[in-house]
C-alpha cells in the first residue's frame, strides 16, 4: 500500500491531501480543521489537484464529481 500525501502551502483553503492507491480514496484536509474522504477518485484526480494553480478553486470544480466516503 502506498499513500501520497502534499502540503498546500500558500492555500487559503486548503492544508494538505493524501491519495491511498490500493483504495483509491482521496482525503482533502481544510485549513479549518475538517476533513473528508472520497472514495473511487483515480490518481490523475489527486495529481491534478496538487498541481493545480489554486488547489481551493480546483476542488471547489470537482468536488461535485466526487463521492464521500
Amino acid at each position: 500500500m502506498t499513500v501520497y500525501t502534499h502540503e498546500f502551502e500558500g492555500s487559503s483553503a486548503i492544508a494538505s491531501a493524501s491519495y491511498d492507491n490500493e483504495t483509491c480514496e482521496l482525503t482533502v484536509y481544510f485549513l479549518n480543521s475538517r476533513d473528508y474522504t472520497y472514495k473511487d477518485v483515480l490518481i490523475d484526480t489527486y495529481n491534478d489537484l496538487i498541481n493545480a494553480s489554486s488547489p481551493g478553486r480546483h476542488f471547489a470544480a470537482i468536488k461535485k464529481d466526487l463521492v464521500l466516503k
